[in-house]
C-alpha cells in the first residue's frame, strides 16, 4: 500500500486525499445543510385543553402575506423540489378549529397563488349548521384535500415557506386536551415531514375522486361520540383502524344492549 502512494504524483495524492478526507464530510454537510445553516433547534411544548384555531391561522403564512413575511433569499430552489409547501395532516378537521376564518384565509392564499394541502378523514366533523369548512374549501378549489382510508394517528402542520412545524402527540378523535411540539423555524424537520406527507398522499384519495358516505363521513360531535362509545363497548379494534364501511356498520348496532 505504501509503495502505491509513493508512485503517485502530487496531483494524484491530492486527489486521493480529497476523495478520502474532504469529500465525505463535504457531502454530509451538503446533504444536511438545512440542519446546520437554516434550522433552529429551539422548540417548545404547547399544551392546551381546547384546540386553538388562532394557532392554525397564524401558521398559514407565506411570501407576500399581509404580515410582510419574505421567503429567505437563496432558498427558492427548495420550491422546485417540494410540490407541497404547506401541509396540514389532521384527524376530523373539526369546525371549531377549521372554521370560517380558516376558509377565508385559504381563499386569500389561493388568490395569492398559494394552495394548502390537507390530509384528513375519513370522518369529518360538522357544526350545528351542517358545515365542514375543510370540505367546503375543497369543493370550492381552495384546499388540496386528500382523504385517508383510515384515521392517521400522527398529526402535524409543516410550512416550507416559514420553516414552522407543529407535531401533535397522538390523541383520540375530537379530544379536547392536546399536546404539541412547536418548532418556530426548522426547515430540516419541515422537509422531513413534507416527504412523509407525500408518502401518505399515495395511500389517500384526492377529494374530487371521493364519494360521500363511501369514502368519507360527515358526523356531528354527538354522532362521533356515539361511534366512539360503540367501539368501546363492542369494537374489536382501535378507532383508527376502522374504514368508512365499518363505521357505517357500527352506526346500525344497538350498542347499549
Amino acid at each position: 500500500m505504501v509503495d502505491i502512494f509513493r508512485n503517485l504524483t502530487d496531483v494524484q495524492l491530492f486527489g486521493v486525499f480529497f476523495v478520502i478526507i474532504i469529500l465525505p464530510p463535504g457531502l454530509f454537510v451538503l446533504f444536511f445543510r438545512d440542519l446546520f445553516f437554516e434550522s433552529s433547534f429551539k422548540c417548545r411544548v404547547v399544551e392546551y385543553d381546547v384546540p386553538k384555531k388562532d394557532m392554525v391561522i397564524k401558521f398559514l403564512r407565506f411570501p407576500g402575506h399581509a404580515d410582510g413575511y419574505k421567503f429567505p433569499s437563496g432558498k427558492w430552489l427548495d420550491l422546485k423540489h417540494y410540490k407541497e409547501r404547506i401541509v396540514i395532516v389532521a384527524g376530523e378537521a373539526a369546525p371549531r378549529v377549521y372554521d370560517q376564518d380558516f376558509y377565508d384565509r385559504l381563499k386569500a392564499m389561493k388568490e395569492a397563488g398559494v394552495l394548502v394541502t390537507m390530509i384528513a378523514g375519513p370522518v369529518f366533523l360538522i357544526d350545528t349548521k351542517q358545515n365542514s369548512y375543510a370540505i367546503k374549501a375543497a369543493q370550492d378549489g381552495l384546499l388540496n384535500l386528500f382523504v385517508v382510508p383510515t384515521r392517521y394517528n400522527n398529526h402535524f402542520r409543516a410550512n416550507l415557506y416559514t420553516g414552522e412545524l407543529y407535531y401533535e402527540y397522538p390523541h383520540a378523535p375530537n379530544e379536547e386536551h392536546r399536546k404539541s411540539i412547536h418548532f418556530p423555524e426548522n426547515r430540516y424537520e419541515v422537509k422531513s415531514y413534507l416527504r412523509m406527507a407525500e408518502k401518505l398522499k399515495k395511500i389517500s384519495k384526492p377529494f374530487f375522486q371521493c364519494v360521500s358516505d363511501q369514502d368519507y363521513l360527515l358526523l356531528s360531535d354527538n354522532q362521533l361520540a356515539g361511534i366512539k362509545k360503540c367501539i368501546d363497548i363492542k369494537g374489536l379494534k382501535n378507532f383508527n383502524d376502522y374504514t368508512v364501511a365499518e363505521i357505517q356498520a357500527l352506526r346500525e348496532i344497538q350498542c347499549n344492549n
